[in-house]
């Protein structure tokens, strides 16, 4: 019996890594008569979706970590009105010249200033990735062909224009998973509704390169303020209560969010202020000098599995939710970063589909908490782990500074997690925790620090 269930687990697995691999979406299983409406695969020789609990599941060919240094994303450049793509901005939707999925016009169009915001153009199109160097380029598709997408620095009641366009492959040549009609939300931003990223607000085609930036696109206007600024009491910056820190763009679009997140549509935005500044060299009263420039530093974690043949792999049959066997930070399979001997600002992101992470430090040493969601806590708190569910972000300070060159440690993930459905509740030791990423001391960087951990925020 047990042979027999073995034969019957690896048959499916095998069945579900081809149906993927043919790039069969949902709808041609249905056409086909494979697919039930409650998502399961017909019970057919080896299709039945249960037996992946029988063993059936892909599991990501081996790879080697510490292998390759983290990428850093740098900070997109804005530009100005006259160097942006196509036409200029307009209030109501500009179908003539391409753009798509706006129905209504912009709300505050009359704080609209060319001279004092900033413009970017994030093109949403396909690329090739290299998640680790022993494995093969994996096709997804990216904004601006970077992961994580453009990194955004923006500031509160600085305007940003951002123009999304959407240069992926068409809806009729598509296969496989994802879909690309993208429509992009801006997580926790306090935004407009015709800019927000509604679901059903899809870039339905991508125009087949008949528009001015090849494919249709999106002007999406962020006003960067607080919550509150039209009420009177807050001010026209509205309630310091709601101050933003770490936020982050990625699709939104309806039943596909997930997949397409995986498929690599998400990007990082930050927002500066007159507290955090962004310069911790910043002589002005108000600021808080937290770490800054290439020492303040984005983590975007997002667990993936890949097939045999070492591709991204979505299984469309998975119910309970995706998680995966490969951590990436940043777009890489466990690499490491070379540190000074200074404190760090991390800005911790989860834009995994289904995975919680609890992260210690292998060394045993604290961390300082400031952010949670976005938001500023009241005061900074001194951590020896943070958790971070799907979708979240958490700002922390690691401080080096007590560490000898050469020192190496590690950000382990101790949560205990055995499917999509959630984690367990148990916390690992440390020693049997994953290991996500390699920090190594290194005295010969710049360790100048002038920066600070205030007493309070708000």
């Amino acid at each position: 019996m047990a042979g027999w269930k073995q034969q019957m687990a690896e048959t499916a697995r095998k069945n579900r890594v081809e149906i993927v691999d043919a790039k069969l979406t949902r709808r041609d299983l249905f056409k086909m008569g494979l697919l039930t409406s409650s998502g399961f695969l017909v019970a057919k020789m080896g299709l039945s979706s249960r037996n992946a609990t029988a063993g059936g599941s892909v599991v990501s060919p081996p790879t080697t970590p510490w292998l390759e240094e983290m990428p850093v994303p740098p900070v997109a450049k804005p530009m100005k009105m006259s160097d942006l793509p196509g036409p200029a901005p307009t209030q109501q939707c500009n179908t003539m010249m391409g753009e798509r999925a706006r129905p209504d016009g912009h709300q505050y169009w009359s704080l609209f200033d060319a001279e004092n915001m900033d413009f970017y153009v994030n093109d949403n199109r396909a690329t090739k990735a290299s998640w680790h160097r022993e494995l093969p380029l994996d096709d997804v598709w990216l904004f601006n062909g970077m992961f994580p997408g453009p990194r955004i620095h923006a500031r509160v009641d600085r305007p940003v224009m951002m123009r999304f366009c959407n240069n992926l492959p068409s809806l009729a040549d598509h296969k496989g998973y994802g879909r690309p009609t993208p429509t992009t939300h801006l997580h926790n931003g306090h935004t407009e509704s015709e800019s927000d990223g509604n679901p059903m607000d899809m870039i339905e085609d991508s125009g087949g390169g008949t528009t001015p930036l090849g494919g249709y696109w999106k002007d999406h206007l962020y006003l960067n303020k607080r919550a509150g600024f039209t009420d009177p009491k807050f001010g026209p910056l509205g309630d310091v209560r709601e101050t933003m820190s770490t936020l982050w763009y990625h699709d939104h679009c309806l039943d596909f969010t997930s997949q397409n997140v995986y498929r690599g549509n998400a990007g990082v935005y930050y927002m500066f202020n007159e507290f955090d500044s962004g310069d911790e060299n910043d002589s002005s009263p108000t600021a808080w000098k937290l770490p800054s420039g290439d020492f303040d530093v984005p983590l975007v974690f997002h667990d993936r599995v890949f097939d045999p043949r070492g591709r991204g792999y979505f299984d469309l049959f998975n119910l309970d939710g995706i998680i995966g066997d490969k951590m990436t930070v940043n777009g890489k399979i466990q690499p490491f970063m070379r540190v000074a001997r200074r404190k760090y600002r991390f800005r911790a992101q989860n834009i995994g589909t289904s995975r919680f992470y609890n992260f210690f430090l292998s060394n045993g040493q604290s961390m300082i908490q400031m952010t949670h969601d976005g938001n500023f806590l009241p005061k900074p708190l001194m951590v020896r782990n943070f958790r971070i569910a799907v979708a979240q972000r958490v700002d922390v300070i690691i401080d080096f500074s007590k560490l000898a060159s050469g020192t190496a440690l590690y950000l382990v993930n101790c949560q205990e997690q055995k499917d999509g459905r959630g984690p367990t509740g148990k916390i690992l030791p440390v020693a049997l925790g994953t290991k996500v990423l390699k920090f190594i001391v290194d005295g010969t960087l710049d360790a100048t620090d002038n920066s600070r951990i205030p007493t309070k925020f708000f």
